[in-house]
């Protein structure tokens, strides 16, 4: 018994001293600028899979890059900075073109063999202008009830008309090493925002009235 137990006693002190003496791996630390997660995914209509980074929060906005090709050191890369609606992305509201503009960009740019490199900057928490969704359907109830567009409700409740952050969208374009874009947008803001990238402006319009500009 006393053999047994002092066999044990060894077998416990050599696992003991392994462990002890194991090197202690600790995360190595993210470079500013640096996404949080990076993965594979593909997407309906798109034949080959696109890079998905997931930002760090910034001014309140998250943001997710999905990239087509290989975008570093590139010139006029096709790009859309696309501020999260839950209504217009995820339902279909008719309310707004968030969703028709989203689909379209991911249909012909990043879907379509003409455009060999592409990214969709997807700005999460600037929902309704970066007012929030409860906010958003407040502003909502203005419009149909008291004939208010949307930036005279946004005024009404104590907001700016659009006080979205671009920042998120800049660090991604930095860390992805992109040398100017073909934003596309109707949005003045966002052109001035990005104007040190931007080399081109591609606005959305329907379908039917659809032609190619890039350039």
């Amino acid at each position: 018994t006393s053999a047994t137990s002092a066999t044990s006693a060894l077998v416990f002190g050599l696992a003991v001293a392994r462990l002890v003496r194991a090197p202690v791996l600790r995360a190595q630390p993210r470079r500013p600028g640096a996404p949080e997660a990076m993965a594979w995914e593909r997407l309906q209509g798109v034949e080959e899979p696109l890079q998905t980074l997931v930002f760090p929060e910034e001014e309140g906005a998250r943001c997710v890059a999905v990239v087509k090709g290989d975008v570093a050191q590139k010139e006029n890369v096709s790009v859309r900075v696309h501020s999260e609606c839950f209504l217009g992305d995820a339902l279909g509201s008719t309310r707004c073109q968030c969703g028709p503009q989203l689909r379209s960009f991911i249909e012909t740019v990043l879907g379509s063999s003409c455009h060999p490199c592409g990214i969709l900057l997807y700005l999460q928490g600037q929902e309704g202008k970066g007012i929030g969704l409860s906010n958003k359907l407040r502003a909502y109830v203005l419009q149909d009830t008291e004939g208010l567009n949307e930036a005279e409700a946004n005024l009404r409740l104590g907001f700016p008309p659009d006080q979205r952050k671009y920042q998120a969208a800049r660090t991604a374009l930095k860390f992805l090493e992109v040398k100017s874009v073909v934003l596309y947008t109707a949005s003045p803001r966002k052109i001035s925002f990005l104007s040190d990238f931007v080399s081109g402006v591609a606005p959305w319009c329907p379908r039917s009235q659809r032609r190619d500009v890039r350039r």
